[in-house]
């Protein structure tokens, strides 16, 4: 696990294959990938969900990150990003978030979004897209929050028929994110 982005409570952490093999790592993994999730987890559960995450860890084309709770020791959110290796689109794709429903509503997501944009940056990235869900407002308002403004892509329908909004942004300079530079946080706080 490498910290992206420490916010001082919370830590934006990047997993890595490496993790599945350290027992501490591996049960953060398994803590974002079965965040909230309903019933216990059995041991046969986790060892198949083991080789997904090895899978999903060890394929370049994608970046996987937890929001960790240094004051609680918990994981709070997961996210993803997609289509790195830019065969498919000129950006990248950010993926999934999730927040622990019972943290939703303090703007968490706004320190995934932060630890993604200091990933992007660092690899040379100028800009990121991703889809939020119509039906899902609360993601939509979190995006444009985070800078993201609504496009249309190429291939994609304007006549409002779509099931998903499309988003985009440019990458924040990985300069303007340090914590002692946090003109981001205040541009988040709109």
């Amino acid at each position: 696990m490498r910290t992206v982005y420490d916010h001082g409570r919370y830590q934006c952490l990047l997993l890595e294959i490496e993790d599945m093999d350290d027992p501490i790592g591996a049960e953060v993994a398994f803590a974002g990938h079965f965040l909230d999730f309903p019933y216990d987890v059995s041991d046969g559960t986790k060892n198949s969900v083991r080789d997904i995450l090895h899978a999903k860890l060890g394929n370049p084309d994608e970046a996987h990150f937890v929001l960790w709770d240094k004051e609680m020791h918990d994981v709070v959110g997961r996210g993803h990003l997609r289509d790195l290796s830019l065969e498919d689109d000129d950006r990248p794709e950010i993926g999934f978030f999730y927040i622990a429903q019972d943290r939703r509503g303090e703007h968490l997501v706004d320190w995934m979004y932060k630890g993604t944009f200091q990933y992007l940056a660092e690899h040379g990235y100028d800009h990121v897209k991703g889809k939020v869900e119509q039906i899902n407002g609360g993601s939509l308002k979190a995006a444009t929050r985070n800078g993201f403004s609504l496009y249309y892509p190429t291939n994609g329908r304007q006549d409002g028929a779509q099931s998903a909004y499309h988003i985009t942004r440019q990458v924040p300079n990985a300069a303007t994110q340090s914590p002692e530079h946090d003109d981001f946080a205040a541009e988040q706080r709109i």
